[in-house]
This record gives structure tokens, C-alpha cells and sequence, in this order.
């Protein structure tokens, strides 16, 4: 009883940071409540892949619970952060089209794969961490810039993606690069 108990923390931790991260959606931009939902964002998507390896109860489930909780983040991040950008409105026009080739790559995988295909690729990694980060970093250099950045890095991230699940023979969720050879 007590192994399954333990077993099941990461994915309550994932579990946790769904419901902050919808709560996100209420919370008024700049104010002390978004920033603690939203550190209990990261600290959740930091604190569940750790403790299912230290717990040795990493699954194919909890993993794509994990890309499901991230998905979930980033799209309530979308919507909270987009308003914010004050910039011509190709900007709006390049999120859009992400998204939609995002929606694609994951369609194409679910038929190819039969699975939940969001991978963990070291563009869609570093994507994540400017993501993570566009609060701070729209603080330090304009809005638009900072978007004009994320936008750009997304882009490599998602076409990657989106070759991979177009051409690779089988679902590899770990895959780091389609330019790097995955020695598993």
C-alpha cells in the first residue's frame, strides 16, 4: 500500500500543477498570486521528473501526463501573455500558425504512433525554458522582442517536431534531436 502511495506522488505533483496552471486564467498579470501559482508551475514540472526517477516510478503514462500538464501551462501562458504584446500584428499571425503546426505534429503522431506524441527534444526543452522565463525576461527587454525571440526558437522546435513525427519509423518520446544520432 505504501509503494503504490509513493508511486503515484509524481503524478498528483502533475495533477497539482494542471489545476495552477488553470488557475493562472484568474489571477491578474503582476501580482504577487500569479507569480506564486506560477513558480508552483515550474517547481511541480521540476519537482515530478525528479522524484518519479528517484522513486523509480517513471512510466510511459506519467510521462505523457507530464507533456499533457506542459501543453496545458503553455496554452494558459499563451493566453495570459499574448494580450500583453504590443506589437504589429504578424506577431499574433507567427503564435497562430505555431500553434496550429503544433496541433498538427501531435495529429500526425496520435495516427502514425496510435500515442500521444509530444517529445522531449532539446529544442522543445530550450522552447520550454524561454517560456518559463518570458515573464522575467519581458521586464528586461520589451515585449515584442522578447516574443520576436520565443516565436523564433519555437519555430526550430515545432518543425522539428513536426519532421520527426512525420518520418521517424517508431515513437520515440526521449529523442534529443532529429540531428543527433540517439544511441538507445
Amino acid at each position: 500500500m505504501m509503494v503504490s502511495i509513493r508511486k503515484s506522488i509524481p503524478n498528483a505533483i502533475t495533477l497539482l500543477r494542471i489545476i495552477f496552471s488553470l488557475m493562472l486564467l484568474f489571477q491578474e498579470i503582476r501580482t504577487i498570486s500569479f507569480f506564486l501559482l506560477y513558480s508552483l508551475c515550474i517547481l511541480s514540472d521540476i519537482l515530478d521528473g525528479y522524484l518519479a526517477r528517484k522513486l523509480n516510478c517513471s512510466t510511459t503514462l506519467g510521462a505523457t501526463f507530464d507533456s499533457i500538464a506542459d501543453f496545458i501551462f503553455a496554452c494558459v501562458m499563451m493566453i495570459r501573455l499574448i494580450p500583453m504584446v504590443d506589437g504589429p500584428s504578424w506577431i499574433f499571425t507567427w503564435i497562430g500558425f505555431l500553434f496550429l503546426f503544433r496541433i498538427l505534429s501531435l495529429l500526425i503522431g496520435i495516427i502514425r504512433y496510435r500515442a500521444i506524441a509530444f517529445l522531449h527534444t532539446i529544442m522543445n526543452k530550450i522552447t520550454g525554458l524561454i517560456l518559463v522565463l518570458f515573464p522575467v525576461l519581458f521586464f528586461f527587454l520589451n515585449v515584442e522582442k522578447t516574443a520576436i525571440v520565443l516565436c523564433f526558437i519555437a519555430s526550430i522546435a515545432t518543425f522539428e517536431e513536426l519532421l520527426i513525427n512525420s518520418t521517424a519509423p517508431i515513437l520515440n518520446r526521449d529523442i534529443k534531436s532529429i540531428f543527433i544520432e540517439n544511441k538507445e
